[in-house]
């Protein structure tokens, strides 16, 4: 035997112990991908392997630690490794995130949370909001912000909508945001799939509420009705970027005007339902152009804009230009609260479902529009 051995000191309860085998002949160490214990060469049953040693739960399921999962989240910037101390991410309960996830893969959906990997996952989770993606993990479009996979989409599978509102209801969901990917091969964009959806929630959990975020859906209009008349009490539309970032970010299939005209559909038929926008900010956008852009948007009769720090997630070719201030995000709150919005998010972290609930909050604000 090789090298002397002790046992792993070790007082959390999930840990199994093991025996660690030091300064074993032309082994090196590796180096620490736990923030708890180390990673090492370990002797079980009687070869040398090396593992991460990962908490369990009760079940004995291994849990891996945060620092994993938000590793795991890749989220990288053109503009160097280290992110300003704004960017941290609240920590969030391991078990939850789990248990949520369990649920997801039983009831076979998908969230944007996991796909798009939002650094707000285990907030949302944990405050009842979850974010769905329909109509399949394959776009039409290939945006340089997005981290979706982007090709020739699989076909719908009608059963989606019923385990969707399932596992919506499982989960205990009190708001409920439904999106997709882009589906140009669909003669309606999927827009009748959206009304599915809502409509198979709406029946098993009525008080729970439904926003939908939308494609252009090429800018038909039998489309937006359908969408407009599903019963959804917030139709989100996002912007994405401003006017002049337009061809750097978004796919040439989409377009400011088109977007513009989206928003202005939903508000000009709107009927007991909030319309919703939301931009990156950290592009290159100059603070003029973003304040036009918030004039404009909201002269199209949006109700609720979303401002949030652009983070490059794997698999996307647009790098982050800056990181904006939070100072920044405050002062543009401020002035979108001033133009008359009825809900401003805005933030580093915002993202367009971000703290979606909270524009049910006041009451008041409801009946008023």
């Amino acid at each position: 035997m090789h090298g002397s051995s002790y046992a792993a000191p070790c007082s959390h309860p999930r840990y199994r112990r093991f025996t660690v085998y030091k300064d074993t002949p032309n082994v090196p160490v590796k180096p620490s991908e736990s923030p708890i214990i180390p990673r090492r060469y370990l002797k079980l049953r009687g070869t040398l392997e090396f593992r991460s040693i990962w908490p369990r739960d009760r079940f004995g399921k291994v849990v891996k630690p945060l620092a994993h999962m938000l590793d795991s989240i890749g989220l990288t910037a053109g503009v160097g490794d280290e992110k300003p101390e704004w960017l941290r991410v609240r920590v969030v309960s391991l078990r939850e995130l789990e248990r949520v996830r369990t649920l997801l893969k039983e009831g076979r959906v998908s969230t944007v949370c996991d796909s798009a990997r939002c650094p707000n996952v285990g907030e949302c989770w944990g405050s009842g909001t979850a974010t769905f993606m329909i109509l399949g993990t394959v776009c039409t479009r290939s945006c340089s912000f997005c981290a979706a996979k982007h090709g020739v989409p699989e076909a719908i599978d009608p059963s989606e909508p019923t385990r969707l509102a399932s596992t919506a209801k499982a989960l205990g969901l009190h708001h409920v945001v439904i999106t997709s990917v882009t589906r140009d091969d669909l003669e309606d964009s999927g827009a009748s799939h959206f009304a599915e959806c809502v409509a198979q929630v709406k029946q098993l959990a009525p008080e729970t509420k439904v926003e939908l975020l939308i494609s252009d859906l090429k800018g038909r209009e039998q489309a937006l009705a359908t969408i407009e008349a599903s019963g959804a009490d917030v139709i989100g539309h996002n912007l994405e970027v401003v006017r002049s970032l337009q061809l750097k970010a978004r796919d040439p299939q989409a377009g400011y005007e088109r977007s513009i005209n989206v928003l202005r559909h939903l508000s000009r038929h709107k009927s007991g339902y909030l319309v919703k926008s939301s931009l990156m900010l950290g592009l290159g956008e100059t603070r003029d152009e973003v304040e036009s852009t918030l004039i404009e948007v909201y002269s199209m009769g949006v109700d609720v804009i979303a401002l949030g720090q652009y983070l490059k997630p794997k698999g996307a070719s647009l790098d982050v230009v800056r990181y904006v201030h939070p100072r920044e995000f405050e002062a543009l709150k401020e002035f979108a609260e001033g133009l008359g919005f009825i809900k401003v998010f805005a933030g580093p972290l915002v993202r367009s479902s971000y703290h979606a609930s909270e524009v049910f909050a006041d009451s008041e604000e409801m009946k008023a529009c």
